[in-house]
């Protein structure tokens, strides 16, 4: 996706197995003591939390250089890190589409509690459309709407905790929405996509609301709460 306005990070578990500079590490996507990992160090994957996009937006690294979205107080949804010693080194990791290619991760490796999209987020760069929103994944079914005055594509949805739109457990919040409004209409499935269940990507600040109504993100790895 170099050169590209859209950017798309997956969600991994990471435990960091070694810590190799101040903002570089080595970390197992899965549990180290799993049977299919056995703290096997020839499985540890690296990553430099510095190569983040605030870092490509002030202009001191390339987008083509991302790696990670940003720490969590940094505006992303890292939580692994970003400092060590001292920094968290168990805990959830946003990478860059284009960097799991490069150090050989598939999506197949991500937490299997919860459908793909809800591990995905999808962050732009002076996009023609979206400008520099960014965009979360969340699980969503249409239960009313659309509404009777306004937008057709006013409507409301449940939504999942995020992670756990596969596991079972029951929505946790329930809204009218402008989904021409508040989501990412390229990428979800719900709302302009036409599907009753499925994908909905949230804007950022809209998704607040979402979590200030018992709404959680992800808990990556599941161990740590879910």
């Amino acid at each position: 996706m170099t050169g590209s306005t859209k950017h798309i990070f997956h969600a991994f578990s990471a435990y960091v197995g070694q810590v190799t500079g101040r903002t570089t590490c080595l970390f197992w996507p899965n549990d180290p003591s799993d049977p299919s990992i056995n703290w096997d160090p020839k499985q540890l994957v690296p990553v430099d939390l510095s190569k983040t996009p605030s870092e490509a937006r002030a202009k001191r690294i390339g987008w083509d250089e991302v790696q990670v979205d940003d720490y969590t107080l940094n505006g992303g949804l890292t939580t692994i890190g970003p400092l060590f010693p001292g920094g968290h080194v168990v805990g959830g990791l946003w990478l860059h589409a284009d960097y799991m290619t490069k150090i050989g991760l598939e999506e197949t490796q991500k937490p299997n509690h919860g459908h793909g999209h809800e591990f995905r987020s999808v962050l732009y760069a002076g996009d023609p459309k979206f400008g520099d929103r960014r965009f979360q994944g969340f699980h969503a079914k249409v239960v009313g709407g659309p509404a009777s005055a306004g937008s057709s594509n006013v409507m409301r949805v449940q939504v999942w905790n995020a992670g756990h739109g596969r596991a079972g457990g029951a929505p946790v919040s329930m809204w009218w929405v402008d989904t021409d409004a508040v989501s990412d209409t390229s990428e979800s499935a719900v709302g302009s996509g036409g599907a009753p269940e499925g994908s909905l990507y949230l804007d950022a600040d809209k998704r607040q609301i979402y979590l200030a109504g018992g709404g959680t993100g992800p808990k990556l790895p599941p161990a740590t709460g879910y």
